[in-house]
């Protein structure tokens, strides 16, 4: 047998780690500030998951578009030895809200239906009730999508000219639920 004292040096392996701020990222307000937190590192290779990089160690980053991305970092130390880490970023886009106050379902293909319109719904979560003047529910639908054509409870026919109540009940893409009514004037 042969002992040989140091004859192999095994050197650290650095560890991986950053952290993200703010945690929920909207389109109107895309840049998010990364903070490195590895051990034992002194370069470092980030990749944003939209064809952008950077190599410093504390990074900002500002994203032109909404969806989820895979940030990669890999960092490595003095002896070549190396670690990665990857993380999801959300970047939502701008919840909105808005419907018309008047439509004619005459047929004619303009304006035809009545359909509350925004973005970052969650479509899951979504309720559509009209009420008339005196509060008789007249049309309800749990589908973001089709909206009211105008058509009488029965769907047999289009429901007289007049002014009608419409709630709309619906969640963001986080789960916050949101309420909103208003009046919609059914014309000619």
């Amino acid at each position: 047998t042969i002992t040989i004292n140091n004859y192999i040096q095994v050197f650290a392996i650095p560890e991986a780690d950053f952290s993200f701020h703010p945690e929920v990222v909207t389109i109107d307000d895309p840049t998010v500030y990364f903070t490195d937190q590895s051990s034992s590192a002194t370069s470092w290779t980030w990749n944003f998951g939209d064809n952008t990089t950077a190599s410093s160690s504390s990074p900002s980053h500002t994203f032109n578009s909404t969806g989820t991305f895979s940030i990669l970092l890999i960092v490595s130390n003095s002896s070549g030895c190396s670690d990665s880490i990857s993380k999801r970023v959300l970047v939502q886009d701008i919840f909105t809200f808005y419907a018309p106050n008047a439509f004619t379902p005459n047929g004619n293909h303009i304006n035809d239906i009545f359909i509350p319109k925004g973005n970052a719904w969650d479509t899951a979560c979504f309720q559509l009730r009209i009420f008339d003047r005196w509060g008789k529910l007249f049309f309800e639908s749990f589908d973001a999508s089709p909206g009211w054509d105008g058509q009488t409870g029965n769907g047999k026919e289009t429901a007289q000219e007049d002014v009608y109540v419409w709630t709309v009940d619906l969640c963001d893409m986080t789960g916050k639920k949101y309420h909103y009514a208003g009046t919609v004037t059914l014309a000619d």
